[in-house]
Formats: structure tokens, C-alpha cells, sequence
């Protein structure tokens, strides 16, 4: 009970610092923060130590600057991104190498998304919020069996099903076609579930503690990451 009260508090705080940001316009300082607690995550759960936190840069910087110098290479990143996805769990030999790959396809493709459209990252933060707690909320409400509890061992049927079914019909109530409101809304769960299946890959149960019961702030952009993919693909398309 002191668990949910703590993981409702940090919440709500999250949720009030995100309006700031949007609020006040406060974008690059948002990236400014994100950035550092990325590698922090990064680092705690040991999927990269500090010399490889600076060839981590050093190729997230450049490609940063063939972005803003050079040409809009954004529709291959998000192909290399969803690549990185499918190679990590095929291959787990180089799990934690494609997953890094993933996490920088992931920075850039936010960052171009924004420049296009400083709404977009806050729908998609919002609604991933509005899934995960409904899922929560559902799932501990009407329990049920659950989807893949080898993975994810909370994740139950009822919770995921109305989660997504709320997602959905708010997407299509902001006046979104069917077909994306339908894709976005299944890529919140399969963000959540593949963010899951790395950590237990990895043994670890958090990527840190720097969000309190939240994780860290890669448990909490599992699902935002791959509904922002969807959005580009989108966009792109």
C-alpha cells in the first residue's frame, strides 16, 4: 500500500514537471535532462561502462551533426531502430549491443520529431501515461491470466485489453485515422513488453532507482519509445 502511495506521488510529480515543459516551452532543456539520466540508466544497469558511455556520444553527436549540417537521414534511423529490435531478440549473442543502437535510434528519432512537432512528444507521453495506468488500474481491479508472465509477470489480459481499448478510442476522438490509432495503441504494450524482456535478459529489475518506484527513466519511455516510432513511421509515410 506505501509502495502505490510513493509510485502515485512520483507520478503525479512527473506529470506536473512534463506540463511545465511543455507549458513554459521548455524542450531543449527537457533533452538537456533526458540525455544525462539515458546514460545514467545506461550505465547503473551496466549495459555500458564509462568508456563506452563516451563512444556512446561520440556517435549519438555525429549523428546529430550530419542531421543539422548535412541531410535529413531520419526515415533510415527509424528502419535502423526498428531493426534494432528485431536483432536484439534474435540474435542475444549482441542483445545489449542492439539494444544500445536501439536507445540512440530512439534519442535521435525524438529529437527530429520535435523539431517537427513539439505536440507530438507530449500526446505521446500523455497517452502513454493515460495506457499504463489504466492497465494498472484494470488489470488490478479485475486480475484475470496473465499475457507472457515469464516476461512480464503483472501484465494481465483484462488490463491490456481495456488499456488499449481506451488509447484507442481517445486517438480516434483527437480525430486520428482507424489504422493508426490501432498500431499506436498495440505498440504502448509491445514497448512495455520488449523493454521488459531486455531487463530480464539482463537480470536486472530497473534500469536504476533515480525515478524512486518509478525505475529510472528508461522504465518509464519503454512504451513512449515505440509509439514514437509508430508516429514517425507515420509522418514519414
Amino acid at each position: 500500500m506505501v509502495n502505490n502511495k510513493s509510485r502515485l506521488l512520483v507520478g503525479i510529480i512527473l506529470i506536473f514537471i512534463i506540463f511545465i515543459f511543455y507549458y513554459f516551452s521548455l524542450d531543449k532543456f527537457f533533452v538537456i535532462i533526458f540525455l544525462p539520466l539515458v546514460i545514467y540508466d545506461l550505465y547503473e544497469s551496466k549495459l555500458l561502462n564509462l568508456n563506452q558511455i563516451y563512444i556512446f556520444m561520440i556517435i549519438l553527436s555525429l549523428f546529430l551533426v550530419l542531421h543539422f549540417y548535412f541531410f535529413n537521414y531520419f526515415v533510415i534511423i527509424t528502419i535502423i531502430t526498428c531493426l534494432s529490435v528485431i536483432l536484439s531478440i534474435f540474435l542475444k549473442k549482441f542483445l545489449k549491443t542492439f539494444f544500445i543502437f536501439y536507445i540512440i535510434g530512439f534519442i535521435l528519432i525524438l529529437i527530429n520529431l520535435n523539431q517537427i512537432d513539439r505536440n507530438i512528444i507530449y500526446i505521446v507521453i500523455i497517452l502513454s501515461f493515460l495506457n499504463d495506468t489504466m492497465a494498472y488500474i484494470f488489470g488490478n481491479l479485475i486480475k484475470g491470466p496473465l499475457i507472457v508472465p515469464k516476461i512480464s509477470p503483472k501484465k494481465t489480459w483484462s488490463g491490456t485489453i481495456l488499456s488499449f481499448l481506451i488509447t484507442f478510442l481517445t486517438l480516434f476522438f483527437l480525430n486520428y485515422d482507424y489504422i493508426f490509432a490501432l498500431f499506436f495503441s498495440s505498440s504502448l504494450f509491445f514497448g512495455d513488453l520488449y523493454f521488459s524482456y531486455i531487463k530480464r535478459k539482463i537480470q536486472i529489475k530497473d534500469f536504476s532507482k533515480i525515478l524512486l518506484s518509478h525505475g529510472g527513466i528508461l522504465d518509464r519511455v519503454d512504451s513512449i519509445s515505440f509509439g514514437l516510432i509508430i508516429y514517425s513511421i507515420h509522418i514519414f509515410l
